[in-house]
């Protein structure tokens, strides 16, 4: 299993690289994606590697997927939808004055300083020596159910203030059921598309966060910050409400039965690999006979 999940974290990142090679597409959430998945396939292969070097590949992996998510929703776009989708217009004009007197544009992405840093995580996934007798349960346990566990324990009562650690765990475990999501079952595919859609709920309150905070910068009149608090507010409590109702459904099964649902997976994945292991000595045995 082990040998797939760094065959697949390789593919991810060589996806992720094509896109930032001159004349690639840069489409930054597919690029996202990618790093997600590249940092998933690490935090699947923690026990197998020292602090010092899951911490260096985590660092590298999370530095990047942070600045693409703030390409991804600037402010300032960010509070022209909710100006456009405000009720009144009051409302509406204000939500749109402090989108306009916020910074324009997304933030620029590093584009040669995300490509080194996918070739040096190319490179260390590369060198990586997987021990002989590493077990595929103990990978799974420690490096794929601790996540979902993490993330079911802080369902339970979460706040506001967590929305951004929280959401990290929950992209993470996505991440990981995505590198096996050929061998799950219909109901663990269901699974991985509840956590992409509550990670992408988790971010858009981070960034809604993030709106507030600097709401009482903004040079803007005392009725319109009111306004504008009103709004980012409501939209909170509505996001936060459809967040938990996700969360409910992903995190419905006790971390034992999900480990057990990517046992069977490991299982699938260990018999393809030796399906693959006998094509290819085949191959050789028919080039060897021609």
């Amino acid at each position: 299993m082990s040998d797939i999940i760094v065959s697949r974290a390789l593919q991810a990142n060589s996806h992720a690289l094509t896109m930032l090679t001159p004349g690639g597409c840069v489409c930054p959430s597919e690029l996202l994606a990618n790093v997600w998945r590249v940092q998933a396939g690490w935090a699947f292969m923690r026990p197998l590697l020292g602090k010092r070097q899951y911490r260096a590949a985590h660092a590298r992996m999370r530095t990047h997927a942070d600045e693409l998510a703030h390409v991804m929703h600037p402010l300032d776009v960010l509070l022209t939808t909710l100006g456009v989708s405000a009720s009144g217009k009051k409302r509406s004009r204000a939500c749109l004055r402090m989108a306009q007197s916020l910074q324009p544009g997304a933030p620029h992405l590093d584009v040669a300083a995300a490509g080194e840093a996918l070739r040096a995580d190319s490179d260390a996934w590369l060198q990586l020596v997987i021990p002989t007798d590493a077990s595929d349960e103990e990978l799974i346990r420690a490096g794929c159910v601790r996540w979902y566990k993490k993330g079911r324990n802080l369902s339970r009562d979460a706040g506001w203030r967590h929305g951004r650690r929280w959401s990290r765990w929950v992209r993470c475990t996505a991440g990981q059921l995505e590198l096996i999501e050929c061998e799950l079952s219909e109901g663990g595919g269901l699974r991985t598309k509840g956590m992409l859609r509550m990670a992408a709920r988790l971010e858009r309150h981070v960034y809604l966060m993030e709106v507030a905070a600097v709401l009482d910068d903004v040079a803007l009149g005392k009725k319109d910050r009111r306004r504008v608090h009103g709004v980012i507010t409501a939209e909170l409590r509505h996001n936060w409400s459809r967040v938990q109702r996700l969360a409910a459904s992903v995190y419905e099964d006790r971390p034992r039965v999900f480990f057990e649902e990517v046992c069977a997976a490991a299982r699938c994945l260990g018999q393809a690999e030796v399906l693959l292991l006998n094509e290819h000595e085949r191959e050789q045995e028919r080039e060897i006979s021609g």
